[in-house]
């Protein structure tokens, strides 16, 4: 045979097998290639059986059983109020302009407490006309089923961002599984940061531990595609890289970067995370839900408790208009802290160009800084190291010129609007706080 025809034969060969090694491999779900104990929550609102490898000696059954059965589950789909409940949600079937859009993902082995903490939240979005996004099939599998949170929000990003600015919904709310809405009275605006605070896009809560990723505020903008990127792309790029905590200490990892920490704002994490111990609740009547990680085999009691209190006449004692809740005076004095401190932080950037503050207050500037991007949910604490800062400044009025000294004294009177007000005057001051810096 000539050499060349030899090739043209050896590469018709081998293009037909590659052909019927990727005809092969498409029938093959991805449940066959990696190990999962659990079953998938269908479209329908029923469980399929679990799927596992064939490696494993549960998954030695016949694959055309597991096919029947998951068919069988289809079609004993119900039109039940309770089926209708944990249908999956389509972004496409939602209302637009929302303020915020309810997330989680509830797939795999079938578990009431889950479903019906789930359906606290879809119950909420609904009274506050909300769109509720509830993921019911583990897609994104290739290291660990938590991963799917971030491939699920990077989906409803995208999915927001190409619709009409005005259209969009403007935040997504993250819920874990295992949080309950005990307060539904509560609208999500409370939580959203005023208007001065455009450059914020995540709003989250930490505790002994750092980031708790079960709860957090995600604004739908281009920042938050490029974050969740980033996030999900540590386990391929960083394999080396330790994540203890999977996808919640990728994205604290994240926040963290120089080009994300300045947009990544704290809450204290008992407004809208607020925990469940093994002892009690830290919350109090009013708070807006309740979240139980770190449980282990306790949760499911304690879930149990829960939820026959939101079930039950318990829920009028918990259920509080926002006025006789926590909200209104300590989002306004976090908000105002917070606009304090940036003027303080401004005011230390203006007089590092004008004149050379002395050491001592410039290592209480970068305390401050630091404290601002790390643990803006010690607020208090936040105050008190502003007022620190400021204050040496004002000792320090002789080293300045008389333009950063005016300055200076415009800084105050930006203390005392924003600090000094009563404390009943549950307002929240509207706008940043301005001074006159010369460039």
């Amino acid at each position: 045979m000539h050499p060349l025809s030899f090739r043209v034969v050896l590469i018709a060969v081998s293009i037909i097998l590659i052909f019927v090694f990727l005809r092969q491999f498409a029938t093959i779900s991805i449940d066959d290639v990696y190990q999962f104990s659990q079953p998938v929550l269908q479209e329908n609102g029923e469980y399929a059986p679990a799927v596992t490898s064939p490696k494993s000696e549960s998954g030695k059954g016949d694959s055309k059983a597991v096919e029947h059965a998951s068919a069988a589950a289809s079609a004993s789909a119900t039109t039940s109020e309770d089926s209708k409940c944990v249908a999956s949600s389509s972004p496409t079937a939602q209302p637009t302009s929302a303020d915020v859009g309810i997330v989680s993902m509830l797939y795999g082995k079938p578990n009431e407490y889950y479903v019906k903490a789930i359906e606290t939240h879809e119950r909420h979005a609904a009274r506050h006309g909300y769109p509720s996004y509830i993921l019911r099939s583990n897609v994104y599998p290739l290291h660990n089923g938590v991963w799917n949170k971030l491939a699920y929000l990077l989906h409803l990003l995208v999915a927001e961002l190409q619709k009409p600015e005005q259209e969009r919904t403007k935040w997504l709310m993250w819920v874990d599984a295992d949080s309950i809405v005990v307060n539904p009275a509560l609208s999500l605006d409370i939580f959203l940061p005023p208007k001065d605070f455009s450059n914020v896009h995540v709003l989250a809560t930490k505790d002994m531990n750092g980031l708790n990723a079960g709860v957090f505020f995600l604004r739908v903008h281009h920042w938050s595609i490029q974050m969740i990127i980033k996030a999900i792309s540590i386990p391929q790029h960083l394999p080396h890289f330790g994540l203890g905590y999977l996808e919640q200490t990728a994205l604290y990892k994240t926040f963290n970067d120089t080009e994300f920490r300045e947009s990544v704002i704290y809450e204290p994490r008992i407004w809208f995370n607020t925990y469940e111990f093994h002892h009690a609740y830290e919350g109090k009547h009013g708070d807006f839900q309740v979240h139980m990680p770190g449980l282990g085999k306790d949760r499911w009691p304690h879930m149990e408790k829960w939820l026959n209190i939101t079930s039950g006449p318990e829920q009028a004692e918990w259920e509080l208009p926002v006025e006789e809740t926590r909200y209104p005076k300590e989002t306004k004095v976090y908000w105002n802290t917070l606009r304090y401190v940036r003027a303080v932080l401004n005011y230390a950037e203006y007089r590092e160009k004008k004149d050379s503050p002395a050491k001592d207050v410039k290592e209480a500037v970068e305390d401050l800084r630091v404290t601002f991007l790390y643990a803006s949910d010690a607020y208090k604490k936040l105050k008190e190291k502003a007022e620190k800062v400021h204050k040496m400044f004002e000792d320090h009025t002789g080293n300045g010129t008389e333009d950063s000294n005016h300055v200076l004294k415009q800084l105050g009177q930006c203390r005392d609007d924003l600090l000094g007000s009563s404390e009943s005057d549950t307002n929240p001051m509207k706008g940043s706080c301005h001074f006159e810096l010369d460039k």
